[in-house]
């Protein structure tokens, strides 16, 4: 599988962490992403439904299964395996918990930044969202303060291909967006590892 892009405009809050959480709650609400596709074949080979409570804690724990572990607290273990085809197959997901649940259990993702998690770090690091620097701003706007028609127009651009990507897959950034001088909305854009 590949890649997949995405972008947003979200309105400007000064927490841009508030943003984001903002923004993935918009996403998921609209339902504007892929719906992960369940895999439990992982689960069958360990004999997950068929082990004891003790050794499903601890796979839980060795794969970071966090979501399923609360999925489990809520619903129970009895009958898990038909719980999280319900899940799966349920017309609409109730909260973001229930998403989580699907994205553990899959190797997709949402195409969408719901892959990303919240976490916005100053710099790129290989991984998650980054605030995009000053420096890279004025090589790529000619300014550190964009507005909105500037990233438009360089979204529109035909990049060289020499040119070094700002994000890889499971990568993103993001940067205030002005207008009229003023902070008005931040841009994300990255690629979901899917």
């Amino acid at each position: 599988m590949g890649a997949t892009g995405w972008s947003y405009f979200t309105p400007y809050l000064p927490n841009t962490q508030a943003a984001l959480r903002q923004l993935q709650e918009t996403v998921f609400r609209s339902g504007a992403y892929e719906r992960p596709l369940l895999e439990l074949e992982i689960l069958d080979e360990m004999d997950f439904f068929a082990a004891a409570e003790a050794q499903r804690q601890e796979v839980l724990s060795w794969y970071r299964m966090e979501g399923v572990r609360a999925f489990m607290a809520r619903v129970g273990s009895e009958g898990l395996r038909e719980k999280l085809l319900a899940l799966e197959g349920a017309p609409t997901l109730t909260d973001r918990d229930e998403l989580q649940v699907l994205m553990e259990l899959s190797s997709s993702g949402t195409g969408s930044i719901l892959d990303m998690d919240e976490t916005i770090v100053p710099a790129r690091n290989g991984s998650g969202l980054y605030s995009l620097s000053a420096e890279k701003q004025q090589v790529l706007w000619g300014t550190d303060r964009p507005t909105r028609r500037d990233i438009e127009r360089w979204n529109a651009r035909i990049s060289p291909p020499e040119e070094e990507p700002l994000y890889g897959r499971g990568e993103g950034f993001c940067v205030t967006v002005y207008r009229d001088d003023l902070p008005d909305e931040i841009y994300f854009e990255g690629a979901s590892g899917d």
